[in-house]
């Protein structure tokens, strides 16, 4: 999933939302397996709809779950 800085928020900021908030939340969810997101510093031309500033790859057991 991609997602955007709204404005008005900082990177650390949403850095620190994300530790401890949603973090704290998906190691708690037995459908998680991992939950990790990453800054994005650097798009190319095939990276359309953004502007994204951050990537959250989240791995589930099930996806219907």
């Amino acid at each position: 999933m991609f997602a955007a800085l709204k404005p008005g928020v900082g990177a650390a900021d949403y850095e620190c939302f994300e530790h401890e908030v949603d973090y704290v939340i998906a190691s708690k969810l037995k459908t998680i397996v991992s939950y990790c997101t990453h800054r994005i510093t650097e798009t190319g031309a095939g990276l359309s709809g953004g502007p994204w500033h951050y990537v959250e790859r989240i791995e589930v057991t099930d996806r219907a779950a």
